[in-house]
């Protein structure tokens, strides 16, 4: 939102003072075994001058000196795609808040990481006490035929060193019908500990 005129998406407000944003990215673009891949890099920031400012500090614009932005992409030839979000804050001269993502798809597999951190500035105002502040997650999949599929789901909370929830899935669907049978245990200190459910549906 740092580019668009109203920064509230869903919200009026009126914002006296002056503010500029201002940003620059880069890219380079190859052709790898016929398929378009490229890298690129944008980085950004918005300058306040005088302004009444009605953004909380969990935005990255609410004081005179906002967070610092960046996104780091990657794209190798549809085979992995990824791209990384930063923000640095300048006041406490740490990374505010990080949000990455790195896909692939491989024959009959298909897989997905996330990973995704709030300092502990941000997350003071942000999160409840018992929320997640740290954590990676990931997701592999493999389709050996149109109907078939297996998947296993993961989420590791890295702040607390704890598996908070896995998911194993056999399915089979066609254009109308999705019939999944399914195991998931969630152990996890704010939604259910040591808890393991089997499923269809």
């Amino acid at each position: 939102l740092l580019f668009e005129n109203n920064k509230a998406d869903g919200f009026d407000f009126f914002e006296e003072g002056r503010r500029v944003d201002v940003g620059a990215s880069i890219s380079a673009h190859w052709t790898m075994n016929n398929r378009d891949s490229y890298v690129s890099l944008f980085g950004g920031r918005s300058f306040a001058d005088e302004v009444t400012n009605p953004f909380g500090r969990q935005s990255g614009l609410a004081d005179d000196e906002p967070d610092y932005i960046a996104e780091v992409g990657l794209n190798l030839g549809g085979w992995v795609d990824g791209r990384t979000l930063f923000r640095y804050d300048p006041q406490a001269g740490d990374i505010s808040r990080i949000d990455a993502e790195m896909r692939f798809n491989v024959w009959k597999l298909r897989g997905v990481t996330r990973y995704y951190r709030l300092n502990d500035n941000t997350a003071d105002v942000l999160l409840e006490d018992d929320a997640v502040q740290e954590v990676v997650t990931g997701g592999l999949a493999f389709r050996p035929s149109n109907s078939w599929s297996a998947r296993y789901n993961v989420s590791y909370d890295l702040g607390r060193g704890e598996l908070r929830t896995q998911r194993g899935a056999l399915r089979w669907e066609d254009d109308c019908t999705l019939l999944e049978l399914f195991v998931r245990r969630n152990n996890s200190t704010n939604i259910l500990i040591n808890d393991t459910e089997v499923g269809f549906s």
